[in-house]
């Protein structure tokens, strides 16, 4: 049935299978074509790959590549790729390391993989090793690399990359800047990040002060959450669960921004609930006034939030306490 086929068809076929997810389809009709002795290259390997959904069907197909002698860097990049999405490190290193003539993609795609898996310091090293195989390193593997750092609170190592970054001339993104402010355990720094990035023309965008209010005082993040008005950026849930969160020694502002929050037609969360009770502190009447609400609204209350209604309540109504708690 396939006989006549035009290669490149089946690479738009392949193609158009990976878009769809259907690697079982796509194996199939390379089988098909080895079967019928039909052209098989590494553009029809390269777009099946594609479509493989997990790591050990991506190895298999490679295999396949290697002993029809299709497996040049393309198809390793895309197998590489596929571990990446999964966070299979392992995998992606040992592939890395066989590749042969790996590319910036090939290290790309191993940094992925490690930042997924949570292995910050092996997203770092394959960084580093970039330099030693002469490969340009670019402001995607950076990215990836300082979020890895982000996920595993290394903010000192973020701030180092980011100037690494531009020692070696390469110009940071509003995505490098977000990484690094959200992996800041300090306000100042994270300000002054905001601040580097108007400066250097860089578009701050609504991630860019949520990891300022994120850190800050309770008057910085209601000042920080005024200037994004002023700013034409529209504040998101996260945004003000973060500024919620900071106001715990000022319960009025907390019910103040949940009321904007409101006004907003910005839906509230369950973690916008559990950050304002838990500002409430003593004022127990309150606190069950929201907590009803949850309820009302089909929130489903978490531990935080009947820990928060607990402790309200302890203080001027411990019947009510232990009613929640049974």
């Amino acid at each position: 049935a396939l006989q006549g086929w035009d290669p490149r068809l089946a690479t738009q076929v392949l193609s158009g299978l990976a878009k769809a997810k259907r690697g079982r389809t796509s194996w199939n009709v390379l089988e098909a074509m080895q079967l019928q002795q039909l052209e098989t290259n590494a553009f029809h390997f390269g777009a099946a790959m594609n479509a493989m959904g997990t790591w050990p069907q991506a190895i298999a197909l490679l295999e396949r590549a290697r002993k029809s002698g299709a497996a040049n860097t393309v198809v390793i990049n895309s197998a590489i790729n596929c571990c990446a999405k999964v966070g299979a490190w392992p995998v992606a290193l040992h592939l890395l390391q066989i590749g042969g003539s790996p590319d910036v993609i090939s290290f790309s795609g191993a940094i992925n993989a490690c930042s997924l898996g949570g292995e910050w310091h092996l997203a770092v090293e394959v960084l580093m090793k970039m330099s030693e195989a002469r490969i340009q390193q670019d402001a995607i593997s950076y990215n990836s690399v300082i979020t890895a750092c982000e996920t595993g609170d290394q903010w000192n190592l973020s701030l180092e990359l980011l100037r690494s970054m531009k020692e070696n001339q390469l110009q940071p993104t509003v995505i490098t800047y977000n990484s690094v402010m959200s992996a800041c355990q300090k306000w100042q720094d994270a300000l002054q990040l905001l601040f580097t990035m108007q400066t250097e023309t860089i578009e701050a965008d609504v991630i860019s002060f949520g990891a300022v209010i994120s850190s800050a005082s309770w008057e910085l993040a209601v000042h920080v959450l005024d200037s994004m008005f002023l700013q034409q950026i529209l504040p998101d849930i996260v945004c003000y669960n973060a500024a919620m969160t900071s106001c715990r020694s000022n319960w009025q502002r907390a019910l103040a921004l949940f009321w904007q929050c409101q006004t907003m037609r910005i839906r509230p969360e369950t973690v916008t609930y559990n950050a304002v009770i838990s500002c409430c502190g003593q004022h127990w009447t309150l606190s069950i006034h929201l907590f009803s609400e949850m309820k009302e609204v089909k929130l489903p209350p978490s531990t935080v939030t009947y820990n928060a209604v607990i402790d309200a309540c302890s203080a001027g109504n411990w019947e009510l306490s232990l009613q929640l708690l049974f």
